[in-house]
C-alpha cells in the first residue's frame, strides 16, 4: 500500500485532505471510505512527477499540497474490509481506495481534535471540511461509512448530509439511524465475535449478495482441557493490563477499583462480573452498568434465592474461535471494548 494525500499546515494545526490508498499497479478506483478525522499518518515525501501526474487526476488545485505519507493502522483495517480478510475471502487489491473525513484536522487524539474543530468550525479555513466536495467524488463505486458513535452524536449533522448525499449502500439500512457505522478498529477486535460486525463486512464485501448467517471456526463444546487452555491464555493478556483481586481465582480488578472480574475454566468455562465492594446492594448499583452488560450479552446471574452474584456472566462458548488461541484473542478484544465503557462511568 502507498498513502497520498494533500496536506496543508495552518496556526501549528494539519489538514490532511483527499487521502489516497493505492495498491498494485492500478489507479483506477476501488471505492471509498469516510471516517471522522485524519489520525497518526504523517506526510514523508514529495510524491515523484510520474505519481502526482496520476494524484492530480483525483484533485490538481494546489499540486505543490500532495505529500506522500507513512501508513497508519486504521489503513491496514480498511484495506482488510476492502480485500475481504476479514472474512476470509482475501483478494489483492489493485487500484485506489478514496478516504475521506467528516472534518480534515489531523490529531488521533480524538477527544482533542473534536474540540479544536468546534474552535475552528466557524472559521474561513477552507480545510476544516470539504464532505461536499469530497462526495461528488465518489460517484457509483463502493463507499463505507465508518464514523462510529462520533457521527451519530457530536457529529451527525455532517454524517447525515454524506448518508443522504450518496447513492443507497446495498450493506446499510435505509434509515441513518438504524446503522452502526462501525470504525474501522473496531472491525478489527470484533469481526470473529460479533453477528452485525460480521453481517455487514459480509453485504459490503459482496455488495448485493446478503450474508446467508454461516461463520467459519465456530467454538461449540469445547473440552475441558481446551477451556483451561483458554482461561490460561486469557489470564496472561489479562495480567498485563490489570491487577488482581485474587491470582488464586483469576479475578481482577477493573473500572478504577469498582468492579471485579472473573475468569474460570470451571462450571463449563465462564467470564463474570461483580462488585468489588460486596457490601453494595443490587439497587444501588449504577443503572448504567446494566446497559452495558446487556450489549455485549452478560445478563445477570441470580440464585434459587433471588440473590444477585452476578452483575453479569458470559460462557467461554459463546465466543467464536476454532481454537484456544482465537477464542482467547477474541475474548481479549471484546473485554477491553468493555472493560473501557465500565470504566467510563466510574471515571
Amino acid at each position: 500500500m502507498k498513502v497520498y494525500a494533500r496536506y496543508f499546515e495552518e496556526n501549528g494545526l494539519g489538514f490532511r485532505r483527499d487521502t489516497i490508498l493505492q495498491f498494485g499497479d492500478s489507479w483506477d478506483l476501488i471505492g471509498s471510505i469516510i471516517l471522522i478525522n485524519p489520525g497518526s499518518a504523517a506526510p514523508r515525501d514529495t510524491p515523484k512527477p510520474d505519481v502526482l501526474k496520476k494524484l492530480l487526476a483525483f484533485n490538481s488545485v494546489n499540486p505543490e499540497s500532495w505529500k506522500e505519507f507513512s501508513v497508519d493502522p486504521t489503513m491496514g483495517q480498511i484495506e482488510k474490509l476492502f480485500n475481504g480478510q476479514f472474512i476470509e475471502q482475501s483478494k489483492p487489491l489493485n487500484g485506489v481506495i478514496q478516504l475521506f473525513n467528516l472534518f480534515n484536522l489531523r490529531n488521533e487524539n480524538l477527544s482533542k481534535a473534536l474540540e479544536a474543530f468546534e474552535r475552528l468550525k466557524t472559521t474561513s479555513n477552507p480545510n476544516i471540511t470539504s464532505l461536499k466536495e469530497d462526495i461528488a467524488k465518489i460517484g457509483k463505486m463502493p463507499v463505507y461509512f465508518g464514523w462510529g458513535s462520533t457521527g451519530k452524536g457530536q457529529l451527525k449533522h455532517i454524517a447525515k448530509k454524506a448518508f443522504e448525499g450518496l447513492s443507497k449502500q446495498p450493506y446499510l439500512n435505509d434509515n441513518f439511524d438504524d446503522n452502526f457505522f462501525y470504525h474501522p478498529r473496531y472491525l478489527q477486535m470484533r469481526y470473529k465475535t460479533n453477528r452485525n460486525v460480521i453481517k455487514i463486512l459480509h453485504d459490503f464485501y459482496n455488495q448485493d449478495k446478503k450474508w446467508d448467517g454461516i461463520t467459519t471456526g465456530t467454538n461449540t463444546n469445547p473440552s475441558k482441557e481446551e477451556n483451561e487452555k483458554t482461561v490460561e491464555l486469557c489470564v496472561k493478556e489479562l495480567e498485563k493490563e490489570w491487577a488482581y483481586h485474587q491470582k488464586k481465582n483469576n479475578r481482577f480488578v477493573i473500572a478504577n477499583e469498582q468492579l471485579s472480574l472473573t475468569v474460570t475454566h470451571t462450571g463449563g468455562g465462564y467470564i463474570a462480573i461483580r462488585h468489588l465492594n460486596k457490601e453494595i446492594k443490587t439497587a444501588e448499583k449504577k443503572p448504567e452498568i446494566d446497559g452495558i452488560l446487556k450489549k455485549y450479552n452478560f445478563p445477570p446471574y441470580i440464585n434459587d434465592k433471588g440473590n444477585l452474584i452476578w452483575l453479569g456472566t458470559k460462557k467461554l462458548s459463546s465466543f467464536k474461535g476454532s481454537n484456544p488461541k482465537e477464542i482467547s484473542e477474541n475474548i481479549i478484544s471484546e473485554l477491553a471494548v468493555m472493560i473501557s465503557e465500565l470504566e467510563s462511568i466510574y471515571s
